[in-house]
């Protein structure tokens, strides 16, 4: 409900954009293909550097609703539906920690998941005078985030032969990707910076052909993609952990098409 919030003043907040003058009405299609800068958001304590994380894709497709005035300022409103991709290996230290490496490794040296996701989004910006087939433009806005799916993985231990001739665990895992509680979306509050450019169409139904770049990132969750990984020696003490906190940072490239 905080999320929701706070979205809801952003929206108070862009609202005023919309008495700069009289204003035009446009209607946005857009497709998204982003990079999920993953790498950046482990936390590592022990020593531990055994997670591998993708840096992986994200896509959605959706439209959004902009008035735009006569001096250039933007408000826009939209809706996007979209997909986010997971893939994780754990590379556990098997000799340094006094196991003998299996000969095939289980799925819980593996995390994957593709979740599911809708945003609502709003936005602010400003568009530059045509120059040419060209018109540049600039937005700031915000996403309401909202998971639709889940990847849950429980407590689960792993257990390997040790050194000393007995099978005992070696690591401990948790982890979730979308909604940490399946009865309830999640929702995360994302920021986002967009600069693309719009060019002319000879069409009579397309104004213009899009294309930009939009960075975003997470300012605020109530469930986030996470999971932990705990090592344990052949003797059953902790050695080291691993965590990761999905912050989403995303760099996308935006097409799409104005009418």
């Amino acid at each position: 409900m905080q999320t929701l919030k706070s979205f809801l003043v952003l929206l108070l907040c862009l609202a005023p954009c919309s008495v700069f003058g009289q204003s035009a009405n446009e209607f946005n299609a857009n497709l998204k293909t982003g990079l999920l800068f993953n790498k950046d958001d482990i936390h590592r304590e022990g020593g531990a550097n055994f997670v591998d994380i993708k840096n992986t894709l994200h896509q959605s497709v959706g439209g959004n609703y902009t008035r735009v005035t006569k001096k250039g300022f933007l408000l826009s409103g939209g809706i996007n539906l979209g997909y986010e991709w997971y893939e994780a290996n754990v590379n556990y230290p098997f000799n340094e920690y006094g196991f003998f490496p299996p000969k095939i490794l289980g799925e819980q040296y593996r995390f994957y998941a593709v979740i599911t996701y809708a945003d609502l989004e709003a936005n602010v910006g400003y568009r530059l005078k045509p120059k040419g087939l060209f018109t540049p433009e600039l937005r700031l806005g915000g996403l309401y985030h909202v998971y639709l799916s889940s990847k849950q993985y429980d407590v689960q231990a792993s257990i390997e032969k040790s050194y000393i001739g007995y099978m005992s665990m070696n690591m401990e895992r948790y982890g979730f990707f979308g909604n940490l509680d399946p009865k309830v979306s999640g929702r995360t509050l994302l920021t986002y910076i967009y600069l693309g450019t719009g060019i002319s169409s000879k069409s009579k139904k397309i104004k213009r052909y899009n294309i930009g770049l939009q960075i975003q990132r997470k300012v605020e969750s109530m469930s986030q993609n996470y999971f932990e990984v705990k090592y344990y020696n052949h003797i059953d003490l902790v050695q080291s952990r691993e965590v990761f906190r999905g912050m989403a940072t995303t760099v996308n490239l935006v097409l799409g098409m104005t009418f």
